[in-house]
Formats: C-alpha cells, sequence, structure tokens
C-alpha cells in the first residue's frame, strides 16, 4: 500500500466486551469519515486483560458503516465472539512487537497542550514522512522498543477526542486517503489560509 503517510492507531482498552460504546467511538473515529474509509490507517486495540491484540486495517476494511446498529453489530461479532472479517486480525500479546517499526512522527497524550500550528512548520516534510504514529500514554509506556523521530503531545479529555484531535492536526497538514463510494481520493491539506 503506497498511500503515505501511513497512520497506525494504537491504544489499550481492558475488558472490550463491557466498553463496546466506547469501542465503537474509537473504531467510528480512527477509521470513518464522511461517507468514506480512511484507507491510510491501521487501528490496533490492545486488551491486556485477555492479552490479545485486535487490529483493523482500513485499506482492507470493505462494508463499515457509520450507521449505530451496523457498526455495533460488526464491533460486537470481532471483539467479543472473535469473527474474523476482511481487513481484520487477532494477535497474542506476545507477538505484537513494534521493534520492527519507526515512525517519523508519533502523536500521543500528555497533561501539556500543544497547538496544532506547532506541526505546520513540518508540511515541507510531507514528500518524506512515511508513518505517523497516534499512540495513548498507556500503550506507550508498555511499547518500549517503539522508535520515532518527532514527538507530538496533544491535551484531549478522553482517547475518542484524542483520536479526533490528532487525525485533525494529520489532516490539517498532510492531508489524507479516503475510500469513498468505491473510488479512492486523497484530501488536500488544509490551507493555512483558512
Amino acid at each position: 500500500m503506497n498511500y503515505r503517510p501511513q497512520r497506525t492507531i494504537i491504544v489499550s482498552i481492558n475488558n472490550l466486551c463491557n466498553n463496546i460504546e466506547t469501542i465503537k467511538n474509537i473504531v467510528l473515529h480512527s477509521l470513518l469519515i464522511s461517507h468514506g474509509i480512511r484507507i491510510d490507517t491501521t487501528l490496533y486495540i490492545i486488551d491486556h486483560t485477555r492479552k490479545i491484540v485486535y487490529s483493523l486495517n482500513g485499506y482492507e476494511l470493505r462494508h463499515l458503516y457509520a450507521e449505530e446498529k451496523s457498526l455495533k453489530g460488526f464491533i460486537t461479532r470481532f471483539f467479543c465472539e472473535n469473527k474474523l472479517f476482511v481487513g481484520t486480525n487477532i494477535y497474542p500479546l506476545s507477538i505484537f512487537s513494534m521493534k520492527n517499526n519507526s515512525y517519523d512522527l508519533v502523536l500521543t497524550t500528555s497533561v501539556q497542550n500543544y497547538s496544532d500550528e506547532k506541526i505546520i512548520v513540518w508540511s515541507p516534510l510531507t514528500s518524506i514522512l512515511f508513518n505517523i504514529l497516534i499512540i495513548d500514554n498507556y500503550s506507550m509506556k508498555h511499547l518500549n522498543l517503539l522508535r520515532y523521530s518527532t514527538i507530538l503531545t496533544v491535551k484531549a479529555p478522553d482517547i475518542v477526542s484524542f483520536i479526533i484531535f490528532s487525525h485533525y492536526i494529520i489532516d490539517k497538514v498532510f492531508g489524507g486517503w479516503i475510500r469513498r463510494y468505491g473510488r479512492i481520493e486523497y484530501r488536500e491539506p488544509i490551507s493555512q489560509d483558512n
């Protein structure tokens, strides 16, 4: 897949089946956008209680809709019944490793608040940025082999808001790749003049 920059989202949630509403919102805001799927995004949800990692690959996912009932049904079957669909996978936590991955930019949560304007100066790097990681603090602490060039902290009240804010920052500066109605399209970065 040559859709760059590639986004990886990693979040940790325990007892996924008891947190279906949160999981629904994480999947919704990580992978879906205005009648489309973010094909440049892969979502990993780590369940430390069950020692399982769930993977959803936006490029391979098909027929995922923001409609409440459909999305909840998909989430229940995948996360609670461990039913695999095209674009999904389940790994034991023991084999999930970040040691071979390196990121040009990491966005994580923090008490510090950086305006998204700080990242605007990096816009000339668009052609050389290949991998962007959006990761919550809990997961960041447990992935000690993570390699990255630059880190940006994003203040957010909860994990869903953090994902929304992070996508906004990336979309604003780098644009993004969307599959909408069967067509792949590139969303241009938002102009600094806007």
